[in-house]
């Protein structure tokens, strides 16, 4: 709510236009603003893993069970760097590290911490069915999934659409975030590009594309 602007609401109509009234009135309901409003609404959304960033995000996690923020190592990881660079990588998909800084390793970055975050969050409600997983998979890397039962004691479990980013992809293979049942293991992940439309000689001819999936085949050991 604008404390400011619901006091200025109830100004007579005749002192409206008195710039000294509305400037005396906005003191106390901007204090009430800075003060109240605003606190209060960082306490309600306390618990909001969208939105928590650094000692908040770490007391959400450590509340879903992890005590600690992990930590990544730089052998194969991607920085924020220019085109071209040597695992140089967008911003907004990998940490950005300076000018001469030795990383051997670091605590992963906040937009890394809420996927580890939805992932244990799952993981300590989930009885791991095909549905959960999919739903998993949904909610950890927020994208739309394809689980296919193979049938054979075996689950691929497919990322349509959008391509992982390379930082992504590692902390999914070295933190086991997907969910599984007891004894099943992850094989591989890999990424396969796959044709999504060919109508050659359709009267609406539509060019040919590819859209990468992402792929993590789970395998049941033999009993």
């Amino acid at each position: 709510m604008d404390h400011a602007a619901k006091a200025l609401s109830r100004v007579y109509w005749q002192y409206r236009n008195s710039p000294r009234l509305k400037q005396w009135l906005r003191i106390l309901p901007r204090i009430a603003q800075a003060n109240l409003e605003k606190p209060l609404d960082r306490i309600i959304n306390l618990l909001d893993i969208d939105t928590a960033t650094g000692d908040q995000l770490d007391i959400i996690a450590r509340i879903a069970g992890i005590d600690s923020r992990p930590r990544m190592t730089d052998e194969g990881l991607s920085y924020f760097g220019y085109a071209g660079t040597p695992n140089a990588s967008a911003y907004g998909t990998a940490p950005y590290i300076g000018p001469g800084q030795q990383v051997t390793s670091f605590p992963i970055p906040d937009y890394l911490f809420r996927i580890v975050v939805r992932a244990k969050i799952y993981q300590n409600v989930s009885v791991v069915t095909i549905d959960d997983v999919k739903q998993a998979v949904d909610f950890i890397i927020d994208d739309d999934s394809q689980v296919v039962d193979g049938q054979d004691m075996t689950i691929d479990v497919i990322w349509i659409k959008n391509e992982l980013s390379p930082n992504l992809r590692k902390i999914i293979e070295t933190l086991d975030l997907i969910p599984r049942p007891q004894g099943v293991r992850i094989r591989k992940l890999e990424q396969r590009p796959v044709p999504t439309d060919y109508q050659y000689y359709a009267p609406s001819f539509v060019a040919y594309r590819s859209e990468f999936d992402v792929a993590i085949n789970k395998t049941w050991p033999a009993a």
